[in-house]
Parts: C-alpha cells; structure tokens; sequence
C-alpha cells in the first residue's frame, strides 16, 4: 500500500509560496553584524543562506576594531540600547535597508522590494517599526563602511509579475517531488528561490532554467536539472522504500505506527491494511522505528538512489489481549511462573505427605 510520510520535525524554511509571481531582478548581498552564541543572529544567517543572499558575518565579539564598528554604524542609525543581529543590505550597489533584528524570508523580500525605487535608506528597527533616513552623508559614510566588507552580489528576484510557464519536478519512479525547496537560476544570473507545489511544479521567469532541489521533506538534495516551461524532469538523489511491520508469526500488522529519522528530521506515518507503507525519500541512512499494541522495534535503514529496496520490521507480538501485544517476553514471563507455581505445588505435596507419614508412624509407636 502506497502512503506518504509526513515531516514532523525539519529545518526546512519555505521561502516562498510557488503560486507567487516573480520579478523585479535586484543585485543584493549583506553584511550581518552579530554574535555566534545569539541564536536570533544564527537564524537569520541560515535564512539569507537558504534565500541565496551572499552574507559577510560580523561577530562583534571577536576583536576590538568589529566592535566599534558595529557600535558606530549602530548609534549612527539607531541609537538607544545596543541590539543584535544588526544587518545592512546593499541593493544595487548601495545601501539600503538596514535591518534590527531577526525577519523571515518573506518579510526580507517585501522590505527589500521596497526598496528599489526608493531614495535613501530603510530602517526596521526589532519592534518593526520603519524609518526611511534620508541624510545623504551619513548613508554615504554608512555604505562606505559596509561595502568595504561585503561579499560579492547575485542577482535575485523579487516578486511582482508574471511567469513564463512552470515545469515538474518527479522522482526516478515517477512520484512528484511535492514541497521542495528550490532554487531557479535564469540566463544572465538572475536567480530566485521557490517551492513547489502539491504536483511538484515549479514556476519559471524564463525560457530555459537551471533548477536546483535544495531540499525535500526536509532533507538535502542538491541537485540541479535543466528544465523548460511544460516539461517534466527527473530528480536524483531518491530512492524508494517499502517497510513490512509483522508479527512473530510473520503475520502482518496493519496500523502501525513508522518513523523514519535522519538527523533532526522525523518521518512519520502508517502501514495500510496490508501491514506495509511505501514512499519515495531522499537517499541516505534513516533509524527505521515501528510500534503498535506497546510493542516496538529500530533498526537501520538504507535507501539508495533510483532503487526500490524492502525492509521488514518484526515485533514482539503473538497475540493481542485489550489493546497490548502479548509476545515472548510475556510467554516466558507467564510460563516461568506456571513453572515455579507448580514446583511450589509439588514440594508443598510432599511436604504435607512427608508430615503426614511421620504422624502416622508416631501414632504407631
């Protein structure tokens, strides 16, 4: 029986919603000032790692020189208490947002469209608030600073316009690739971030596209196929596994409950009624778990790409009494004890017949 998994656990950040329309091509790249123990600045790093922004990462605790800057850029712009991650993105070659605080993908995408056509530079403080500074001087300082360490730009995206068509994404058996978090770079450099839909289509601002599979339920895939509006590709990087839960009697159990875990990711789901559960998952090694009735079971499990292997789990269950497997475990329980409550039995027979003679011997005598 065919059953999907459902991610329970992931790093997966959904960047953008593929139904959204893409354009606007920006040159963007980042300098984050922050701190390696704040878990607010390392978020915000893998999220523009994960929307492709080039990002130079300040820890302003490492030596003197970052740390003044850092102050100095900061009491400049913001002033009042001092506060990391505190990011300036360079659009287009200039500064232009300068961002307090940590902001998902999609805020990042509406605050750096905003700034586009605008003059000056875009403060959002961490209460969300938004100041436009247009004091030419300290912007040109401030971009002076900044661009000094900056990382080189790429070229993005940003949402706004039509697409020119869209193209599926399968696995090697077929299986749409639903939910991937992709990356799609068009000819001159232009690149955008997306995910696919329930069908596994992508949608394209161009032609001919390159389109790399970052990521599927949650897990690395990386790799990269051509592809062009209205044609279907195939993903490596997939195998296919059937897991078999039985019993001792290698009777099949029917609603087990399976998990699959890889790293910080959890796969969850349910065999059918033939007691088996199919899919299609990124290849690599996974702890294999199956329960039911309070009897469970973990092993290894492998999937290797484009093959279709079967893994059987069996659990320790012979019959099942209100709900709770009974198994060797019990049997061994309740026949130990049968045994010791029937050689109890027979001495304390014996006992009574040894005493029993003695009495009548004595009565003799």
């Amino acid at each position: 029986m065919d059953v999907g998994f459902k991610v329970i656990a992931a790093l997966l950040l959904i960047l953008a919603s593929v139904g959204a329309a893409v354009a606007t091509p920006i040159s963007v790249c980042a300098v984050e000032y922050g701190m390696s123990t704040c878990p607010h600045c390392l978020h915000l790093k893998e999220t523009l790692t994960r929307m492709g922004i080039p990002l130079t990462f300040v820890d302003v605790n490492e030596n003197r020189t970052d740390t003044e800057e850092y102050m100095s850029l900061y009491s400049a712009l913001v002033g009042g208490t001092y506060y990391v991650p505190f990011t300036i993105f360079i659009v287009n070659g200039t500064a232009k947002l300068a961002l307090v605080g940590d902001r998902d993908a999609a805020e990042l995408l509406r605050l750096l469209r905003s700034t586009v056509n605008a003059t000056g530079l875009l403060l959002s403080t961490a209460r969300g608030d938004e100041t436009w500074i247009t004091d030419s001087r300290l912007v040109e300082a401030l971009n002076e600073t900044v661009t000094r360490r900056a990382p080189p730009p790429v070229v993005i995206l940003l949402p706004g316009a039509e697409l020119r068509g869209e193209a599926k994404l399968l696995t090697p058996f077929g299986t749409p690739l639903a939910s991937a978090d992709v990356l799609v770079a068009c000819p001159g450099g232009v690149q955008y971030r997306g995910t696919s839909d329930s069908l596994g289509r992508v949608q394209l601002a161009c032609g001919e596209a390159n389109i790399t599979v970052l990521f599927w339920m949650g897990l690395p895939i990386n790799r990269t196929v051509s592809a062009r509006p209205g044609s279907s590709v195939t993903v490596g990087s997939v195998g296919r596994l059937t897991i078999r839960v039985q019993d001792l009697l290698n009777r099949p159990l029917p609603q087990a409950s399976v998990s699959l875990t890889r790293g910080r990711v959890e796969l969850v789901g349910e065999t059918g009624s033939d007691g088996s559960i199919t899919a299609d998952l990124p290849a690599g090694s996974y702890a294999l778990s199956a329960s039911k009735a309070g009897k469970s079971s973990t092993i290894e499990a492998r999937v290797v790409e484009g093959e279709a292997a079967e893994v059987a789990l069996t659990l320790d269950i012979i019959l099942t009494i209100g709900g709770y497997g009974i198994g060797l475990r019990e049997l061994s329980v309740a026949v130990g004890a049968a045994a010791i409550t029937a050689i109890a039995v027979m001495l304390l027979r014996r006992r009574a017949k040894a005493v029993k003679t003695a009495s009548e011997g004595g009565s003799e005598g």
